[in-house]
């Protein structure tokens, strides 16, 4: 009896010594892909401060963003409130249609919410996506195209939409509030 148990306790060992190798490779593996995959991009929010009349912020703020180049939606000066049309974000290679949404409480908060378009069939390569498409549901596929408004964009697409914002703002003495 005492023999195989000293047979058994050195392999007893080494199994105990490679099962801890085995869990601390998967736990800083673990480890690194949470430190490296952002799990979401940031909210696609800004703040800004004015040093202006209340009043006067809204038609500030709307003027500079009809300079940019954007349709005003609606426009409620009693709430304070400023929605800016579908837009579509040309410099990218996808497509991304996206709307400001313009708030001014005790500070301004400009919002951008995207368009998320999506398929209602699993995603097919895109080589085959429109032959299979029109064989499914005939020629007036794109009537079925599913759209789903988002608050988070990419980073670099948020630079793309609010840098020229900051610094027209910037030149109507409406300041940029860094929240770290």
């Amino acid at each position: 009896m005492s023999f195989r148990i000293k047979r058994f306790f050195p392999q007893f060992l080494i199994f105990i010594d490679l099962f801890k190798k085995t869990v601390k490779s998967v736990l800083v593996l673990y480890s690194i892909l949470n430190i490296f995959a952002c799990s979401s991009p940031p909210r696609s929010v800004n703040y800004y401060d004015y040093n202006i009349p209340k009043e006067n912020v809204l038609r500030i703020c709307m003027n500079s963003l009809i300079k940019l180049g954007y349709e005003i939606d609606i426009f409620a000066p009693e709430s304070n409130l400023l929605i800016t049309k579908s837009t579509k974000l040309r410099k990218v290679r996808r497509r991304y249609d996206y709307i400001i949404y313009l708030q001014i409480t005790d500070n301004v908060e400009l919002h951008i919410a995207r368009q998320k378009r999506t398929w209602p069939v699993i995603k097919i390569f895109r080589y085959f996506k429109s032959k299979i498409l029109r064989s499914i549901f005939g020629r007036s596929s794109n009537k079925r195209i599913i759209e789903q408004s988002e608050s988070n964009m990419p980073d670099r697409l948020q630079r793309i939409i609010f840098d020229p914002i900051r610094k027209s703002f910037e030149r109507n003495n409406i300041k940029l509030i860094k929240i770290s």
